[in-house]
This record gives C-alpha cells, structure tokens and sequence, in this order.
C-alpha cells in the first residue's frame, strides 16, 4: 500500500508507552510513502496504573519521519466513564476534521474511533483488534 492518506486511530496505545505493532506498523506505513495521521492519546497521570508503569522505559522513539503526523487526541480529566470516553472521541474527531487531512482509509484498534468515521463516512475503514477476550461497546457496530 502505497500513496494512500490514513486517518490511523492510536489512542488505544499512548505514542510514550513501550513500544508495540500499533507504532510500529504506522512508521512501517509511512515509509511506504503514505501520509499516516497518527491520532494519539496524552498519557494522563491520573488512568496510570501499575502495569501502564512497568511499560514507561526509554525506547528508540523516531525523530521526526516524513509522511507521519502526531496528533493529541482530546482527553476528559480523570477520564473513566464510558460517557467521558465517547464525549472525548468525538471532540477528537470534530478537532481532526478541522485540520483539513482527508483520509481515503481510516486504520482503528477500538470501537471510539467510530466518532472518526462519522465525520469520515464513505472512507474504507480496517478495524484490527487483538483478541476477542472482552467485547467492548459499541464494537460490534
């Protein structure tokens, strides 16, 4: 895949947390010459927990990499309901149509970046979820 636009949904791995396929694949897909808009969620001190802890290490985090945006995605403080999660993807997805990127595909991990495709709704969308363990809401959608 190659010269494609892609709206790439991160906010289920924080870009500082360890190092996993989710950043990975988004440099992997942006050296193949596409233009990856990384949307990314802030690591909040007030969600970390143990494990979220043992992950933070230095890892060899790119400097900048041609055709690979960062975006901060919005955050609600002390985040924890599913309301507050589906009011901050939707603010989200309203701050990253406003950037003007228009995506032809929309690459997403978790069920919040249906806000994205709402503002996006005849852009191709991959959903690619790790396991099948927990059925999120809204994921069957």
């Amino acid at each position: 895949m190659r010269g494609r636009r892609i709206l790439y949904d991160g906010t289920v791995q924080p870009w500082e947390v360890g190092w996993t396929f989710i950043q990975m694949l988004a440099l992997a897909l942006a050296g193949r010459g596409n233009a990856v808009f990384y949307v990314d969620t802030p690591l909040s001190l007030a969600r970390v927990g143990r494990d979220t802890l043992r992950r933070l290490r230095p890892h060899a985090e790119p400097g900048p990499v041609p055709g690979l945006t960062l975006f901060r995605s919005t955050t609600i403080p002390a985040q924890r309901t599913e309301r507050q999660w589906w009011l901050a993807a939707s603010l989200t997805a309203r701050r990253t149509a406003r950037t003007g990127f228009r995506p032809d595909l929309v690459w997403a991990y978790a069920p919040y970046a249906l806000t994205l495709l709402d503002r996006f709704p005849r852009v191709p969308s991959v959903y690619w979820t790790g396991d099948h363990a927990r059925l999120l809401p809204r994921e069957d959608r």
